[in-house]
């Protein structure tokens, strides 16, 4: 079973950020740990960036790069922020 992954930066964060959405999804017995048998099928949905640039680096591993330049990530005050969201299938 998918488990919801997170990840953040900040507004003027020039380093991308990386991970991987597998760590930590759960066995069908619901047992943590979804390395194997678990496989990673795709992406679903777009993986465009309104705010920056992701990268798929396959099996579930990903990076994004922040758009710094971006206005609407320029405008954010402190205590806002913009999210993204991407989506993927395992089986």
């Amino acid at each position: 079973m998918a488990v919801n992954d997170g990840n953040s930066l900040g507004e003027d964060d020039s380093a991308a950020i990386s991970g991987n959405v597998l760590g930590n999804d759960l066995y069908a017995n619901g047992e943590a740990g979804a390395d194997a048998p678990v496989t990673f099928v795709q992406w679903t949905g777009s993986t465009s960036g309104q705010y920056g640039s992701f990268t798929d680096n396959g099996n579930g591993d990903y990076s994004y790069s922040l758009n710094t330049s971006n206005a609407a990530v320029q405008a954010l005050d402190d205590g806002q922020s913009l999210t993204e969201t991407f989506t993927y299938q395992i089986t």
